[in-house]
């Protein structure tokens, strides 16, 4: 679904988008490669909370309503589930501060 909604969007941010999106399914191998490696979560932490600073601060200028948008909110809720499963706290991997981990 994620795929989906990416690649509906023309213009100069679709390779920026589809990269991210395939940032996030690197991010998910690594996980499923040794789900309670701590320093692969640690890791895909810190990469996935990358991206979610990009979206952070690109989303203002997305017009509300657009294919544009959906996709950034897609990626930002696949990118917080992704954090909260490597260990970061749910209330900090979905707000718009950088995420901290649970056992830090």
């Amino acid at each position: 679904m994620l795929t989906r909604t990416v690649t509906v969007i023309h213009g100069p941010l679709r390779a920026r988008l589809v990269g991210t999106v395939r940032d996030l399914a690197a991010a998910m191998d690594n996980l499923a490669e040794d789900p309670g490696d701590q320093s692969i979560r640690r890791n895909v932490t810190e990469h996935v909370a990358d991206l979610v600073t990009w979206l952070i601060q690109h989303g203002g200028q997305v017009p509300a309503h657009s294919a544009l948008a959906a996709a950034y909110a897609g990626i930002r809720m696949f990118a917080g589930d992704v954090m909260v499963f490597a260990g970061v706290n749910p209330e900090e991997a979905f707000s718009d501060a950088p995420p901290t981990r649970r056992d830090d």
